[in-house]
């Protein structure tokens, strides 16, 4: 990866590891090229950190 995107996947780590981020996370994905992007770069994100838990929710919309 280039260095620009791996500066963007540790922005996103730090945002999601921060103590006080209480807040979900509201991911929206409509198969476009942005919203692409956004999922595979908080996807990178959240599997290099691999904290495994069960307290999450997953809403699917058709």
């Amino acid at each position: 990866m280039s260095e620009r995107i791996n500066n963007i996947v540790e922005d996103i780590k730090e945002q999601y590891l921060e103590d006080d981020n209480n807040i979900p996370w509201i991911i929206g994905f409509s198969g476009g090229k942005d919203s692409t992007v956004v999922l595979t770069l908080v996807w990178k994100a959240l599997l290099s950190i691999r904290v495994f838990t069960t307290d999450y929710y997953s809403i699917f919309y058709r």
